[in-house]
């Protein structure tokens, strides 16, 4: 990877079987080795963020559970246990360096809401001012989603995104995306630069092993494409190679890398993106829809077909085609009830139907961003 000045802070992302490999809990030996790695770096100037999975794992042991065994409930109780153990062996490790560590517990809502956007990246970024190196988790004690589905991928993505981070580095048990599986595959070759993610690298990412899937690798490509989209960096790589973050900081090639786009999103339009969570859906013709997606208009009354939930003003909603297609994101300037009255009307009509006019638009263009491809 090309060495840059712009890379400051980095998030750091560890998978549960990096941290853990064979045993019931933390691997001691090798946590001891990541953080005299990471003390290095941030000795160096670097801001460094960590984003931590392994708490189910090591809270499972200690009430004599087996995870494969367990469900969401005593998963949540095991996380309960688990995190307090977890973070006391990162203070442990880290303050043998002389740093201090912050255990930061997000969960999806977090994102959802501007203003606890906001206040997460407020408190990240004071951590980060006063050289503390948050550690950041799933709460699993409350997040069914998280567990249920059982990575912290799109977490350190999001991570990434509200701390404005240069890298995103995914320590993974894998050597980066393949070709093909490796583990059924032979002839299998690593990815080592992804520049878009198209519709070839989405199959190899999510289509069974037996049609070249290479499992595992999916929520990674989620993550990659926000964090992309946002201008940022993103490596994956085994996180058993020896210093693999110092050499990936060092210009030395490890894994896959993904490369930014050049017009990345602004940091309002980052959260709209992959931060609020939609509370409802707009469905608009087509004519509506190539305005929104090619021309970078507002969406107007007019070119409203149908509205799906109830939302209140200034509620984050998803803009779909008529085919079921969601393309956009945005706060609406109208209630649900409001839309359905007004839709499929001129902008010019608003008042006389609804008695008052917040806007011409149903949703700026300013408050919109697309989505997807």
């Amino acid at each position: 990877m090309k060495k840059t000045k712009k890379i400051k802070r980095v998030v750091v992302k560890i998978g549960s079987r990096v941290l853990c490999g064979d045993l019931d809990g933390p691997d001691e030996k090798f946590l001891r080795e990541f953080a005299a790695g990471i003390a290095r770096l941030h000795k160096k100037g670097y801001e460094i963020v960590i984003v931590s999975s392994g708490a189910i794992r090591t809270g499972a042991p200690r009430l004599g559970m087996k995870q494969a065994r367990i469900g969401i409930s005593r998963k949540q109780a095991a996380a309960a246990v688990g995190q307090g153990l977890l973070i006391s062996k990162y203070i442990d490790v880290f303050s043998k360096h002389g740093i201090v560590v912050a255990q930061i517990l997000l969960t999806p809502d977090i994102t959802s809401a501007r203003q606890m956007y906001l206040n997460a990246r407020n408190t990240l970024r004071a951590l980060l001012d006063m050289k503390v190196i948050p550690i950041i988790n799933e709460n699993d004690t409350v997040a069914y989603e998280e567990i249920k589905f059982g990575d912290n991928d799109r977490l350190s993505a999001i991570s990434a995104i509200i701390v404005e981070a240069d890298l995103l580095i995914l320590l993974s048990d894998v050597i980066g995306l393949c070709s093909d599986d490796p583990s059924v595959c032979t002839d299998a070759k690593l990815l080592e630069t992804v520049t878009d993610i198209d519709e070839e690298i989405l199959t190899k990412a999510r289509g069974p092993r037996e049609n070249g899937g290479v499992g595992g690798m999916a929520t990674k490509i989620d993550a990659a494409q926000m964090v992309m989209e946002s201008g940022i960096r993103m490596v994956i790589t085994h996180g058993r190679e020896p210093r693999a973050v110092e050499r990936i900081l060092e210009e030395e090639h490890l894994g896959t890398a993904f490369l930014p786009k050049d017009t990345a999103l602004s940091g309002r339009k980052k959260w709209l993106a992959f931060g609020c969570s939609p509370d409802g859906r707009i469905v608009v013709n087509e004519g509506a829809h190539v305005m929104i997606r090619d021309k970078g208009k507002s969406l107007l009354p007019s070119g409203v077909t149908d509205v799906e939930k109830e939302f209140e003003q200034g509620q984050c909603v998803e803009i779909c085609s008529e085919d079921g297609v969601c393309f956009a994101k945005g706060l609406t300037n109208y209630s649900s009830f409001e839309i359905r009255r007004i839709k499929g009307r001129k902008s010019s009509e608003i008042k006389t139907i609804l008695g008052f006019k917040i806007a011409d638009e149903v949703i700026h263009r300013d408050d919109l961003v697309l989505i997807g491809d």
